[in-house]
């Protein structure tokens, strides 16, 4: 009998042995991926940042990879050092800035979180922080010189002659546009202002020998004055002016290139979903706006006497001046 009872003893110590071993080994379902959050930072309250926003959610939201996006306006000024250390206390995983204020915020005060962008004008400088190593990208408002020749072609077919005023603070954009403009099979008249006081004379030697005006940001030909100074001047000699950004267009000029905000929305979440699946990029990974519109200015267009080429009906936006 005790010869029975101990292989008993055995037998049930080596099955329970079996069952435990089997439960350790055994792989178990894995569970649901933890879920990510995607904290999102608009700089202001204004039209343009609310529609990227709106398609930068949905685009995410949509993607099916268990994300969570928050929302927040910026608070600058006196509270920004409040807003951003509030803003970290809720772990986000990622921040995604919408506009300069914003940007510029977050890359100061989320050194240790990854910081994505859109809807900024140039690519935020990050130099001196070993920006190699920065957990970076995004998507500018910068459109290259490239893209606004050939949508200048398309929208002025018979245009051959482009005129084009540059400070020396846009030496770079005269050297990319005189590369541009000889593989686009446009012939550039080029002068270059110091100061205000050369622009008027400029803008009056060039007329006569140009078909349109080309003018790009350039923070002297956007002063105030000046602006509307070329701007009524090209009118009066029946030049078209091509632009940039929508607001120039409902300001009098009566072509300007801009952006499509809902699609840089999605852009910029899809540049989201890649850093997210993938991994930290090893570099920062800055694009350019890949959708494009030409706002035209249908009052001053049609006083030029300008028709619009039916390839182009499908990309162009009719605005109003002081719209």
């Amino acid at each position: 009998m005790i010869r029975s009872d101990n292989t008993s003893c055995i037998r049930v110590s080596f099955w329970l042995i079996t069952i435990l071993l089997g439960a350790l080994l055994t792989p178990g379902r894995a569970g649901p991926a933890p879920a990510r959050v995607v904290t999102v930072v608009k700089s202001a309250n204004i039209p343009e940042f609310n529609l990227a926003a709106s398609s930068i959610v949905e685009r995410l939201q949509g993607a099916k990879s268990n994300i969570i996006v928050r929302q927040s306006d910026y608070v600058g000024g006196d509270g920004s050092t409040r807003f951003w250390r509030d803003l970290k206390e809720n772990d986000p995983g990622l921040v995604l800035t919408i506009g300069t204020q914003a940007t510029r915020g977050a890359l100061q005060h989320c050194t240790d979180i990854p910081v994505f962008f859109t809807m900024v004008l140039n690519e935020p400088d990050i130099s001196g922080r070993s920006s190699t190593k920065r957990d970076i990208g995004g998507v500018t408002l910068g459109i290259s010189v490239d893209a606004q020749f050939k949508y200048l072609k398309k929208a002025l077919p018979a245009t051959r002659r482009v005129g084009f005023i540059y400070s020396p603070e846009a030496e770079s954009t005269y050297q990319d546009a005189r590369k541009s403009a000889k593989s686009q099979g446009l012939q550039l008249v080029v002068e270059k202002a110091n100061s205000e006081r050369d622009v008027p004379n400029a803008i009056r030697r060039m007329l006569p020998d140009i078909d349109a005006f080309w003018m790009p940001p350039d923070k002297l030909m956007y002063e105030n004055i000046i602006f509307r100074f070329v701007v009524l001047e090209c009118f009066k000699n029946g030049v078209p002016i091509v632009a940039v950004y929508r607001r120039h267009a409902e300001a009098g000029i009566p072509f300007a290139l801009g952006v499509d905000y809902e699609d840089i929305g999605r852009q910029t979440a899809e540049l989201v979903l890649k850093r997210l699946k993938n991994g930290k990029f090893s570099r920062p990974v800055i694009e350019q706006p890949r959708s494009l519109l030409l706002f035209i200015n249908e009052g001053v267009v049609s006083s030029l006497n300008i028709r619009i080429p039916d390839d182009m009906i499908s990309l162009t936006v009719p605005v109003k001046s002081g719209s």
